[in-house]
């Protein structure tokens, strides 16, 4: 399981982790630590604002939205920083012209 890496596909790792998880049957707060280690600090930070869960299945959707919340954030942030890229090359250009 250690060798499990969360790489910006959330889903793609919890699958990987489960599977994993059936042959190391970690479960609690280790099993919850394994899997905050290797997603997103913000992530993690918005998780703690969160009343502890009963069920690891119900805490496993809520880090799901989570990181795809913080996902879908980060794709948006770097579309808009090539945006903003783009648009301040081509309008030096026009300048130097």
């Amino acid at each position: 399981m250690l060798k499990v890496r969360y790489k910006t596909d959330i889903n793609q790792f919890l699958l990987e982790f489960e599977n994993w998880n059936d042959i190391g049957k970690v479960t609690g707060i280790a099993f919850r630590k394994l899997i905050r280690d290797q997603i997103p600090d913000e992530a993690v930070r918005r998780m703690s604002m969160y009343q502890e869960f009963a069920d690891e299945r119900d805490w496993i959707e809520a880090l799901r939205q989570e990181v795809r919340d913080e996902e879908d954030f980060q794709e948006g942030k770097r579309l808009k920083d090539n945006n903003y890229a783009e648009s301040n090359a081509s309008g030096k250009r026009k300048r130097d012209e």
